[in-house]
C-alpha cells in the first residue's frame, strides 16, 4: 500500500501544514519496542518524550510518496520523529535538519530521491537500499548528527563535512567527498579538505572539484551547497561519471 497526498493531481511535500494528515501518531515506547529503534537511533528520544511533550513521534504504515520532505523547524526542535514503514519515495528532496535536542526519520525499507540533505543533530536511518540521483549532502553535524544505511547506497555525490557521522554497510557507488576520510566510516574519499598550501597539487583536493564560490577558506560553503542543490544548480568545475 502506497500513501500519497496529491496538490493540483502531484503528490505534496510532507511539512507542517500536511504531516498531522500523512502520518500517526505512535507512542515512543510502543514505536521503540515494534521497530528496535534504539538500536540504530543514537537520539534517546523515549526519555526526551518523558520530559516534554512537544515533540511527537509519528508513523507511516506503508509505502509514502511524496514530493519532498521539509524540516518543520530549521532553526530549533524539530515538532516530530518520523517512520515510515515501508518505502519512501521523494520526487524531489529531503531536507532535514535539527539545531535541537534532536530527531530521526527512520525508513523500514528503501530510499529514493533527488537529493538528501540531512545537517544538524538530525538522523537518519535506511535499514533497505537509498537511490539518490543527484547528491547525499550531511553537514553540521558536531558528532551528534548521523546518517545509516544497512542496504546499499548510489548517488551522484555523498558529501559529508564537520562531522556529521557516516555508517554505511557496503561500499557507496558515488564520488565521496568528506572534510577527513574518517567522516565516511571505512572508506577512502574521493575529494577532501587539505589544509598545507603545499598539498594544493594533490588530485583530491577540494579545490579540483568546487566551483570556488562553494569553498570558503579551503572549506565548503555549506549553506551555498544546501542552497544550490535545491536550486538544481551545479557546484562542479567538471562533469563527472
Amino acid at each position: 500500500m502506497e500513501k500519497v497526498s496529491y496538490n493540483d493531481g502531484k503528490p505534496s511535500a510532507l511539512n507542517d501544514n500536511t504531516y498531522k494528515t500523512l502520518t500517526e501518531v505512535i507512542a515512543p515506547e510502543v514505536a521503540d519496542e515494534e521497530y528496535k529503534i534504539s538500536s540504530v537511533v543514537h537520539y534517546p528520544f523515549v526519555d526526551m518524550a518523558e520530559e516534554d511533550e512537544t515533540q511527537d513521534t509519528r508513523i507511516v504504515k506503508g509505502n509514502l510518496h511524496v514530493s519532498g520532505i521539509e524540516s518543520t523547524n530549521l532553526q530549533d526542535w524539530n515538532l516530530y520523529n518520523l517512520i515510515i514503514d515501508g518505502d519512501l519515495i521523494i520526487d524531489g528532496d529531503l531536507d532535514w535538519a535539527e539545531s535541537g535536542n534532536g530527531s530521526f526519520i527512520l525508513v523500514t525499507g528503501n530510499l529514493k530521491a533527488r537529493n538528501v540533505i540531512i545537517w544538524g543533530n538530525a538522523e537518519l536511518v535506511v535499514m533497505g537500499d537509498v537511490d539518490v540521483e543527484n547528491t547525499i549532502f550531511c553537514f553540521e553535524g558536531d558528532d551528534g548528527g548521523f546518517l545509516t544505511v544497512k542496504g546499499n547506497v548510489r548517488a551522484g555525490f555523498i558529501i559529508c563535512t564537520t562531522y556529521f557521522n557516516v555508517n554505511l554497510a557496503n561500499q557507496p557507488q558515488g564520488i565521496l567527498i568528506a572534510d577527513d576520510d574518517e567522516d565516511i566510516i571505512g572508506y577512502e574519499a574521493d575529494y577532501v579538505y587539505l589544509e598545507d598550501e603545499d598539498d594544493e597539487d594533490d588530485p583530491r583536493h577540494y579545490n579540483n572539484i568546487f566551483i570556488e564560490y562553494y569553498l570558503e577558506d579551503g572549506l565548503i560553503n555549506e549553506r551555498a551547497l544546501r542552497e544550490a542543490l535545491i536550486a538544481g544548480k551545479p557546484f562542479t568545475k567538471k562533469k563527472t561519471e
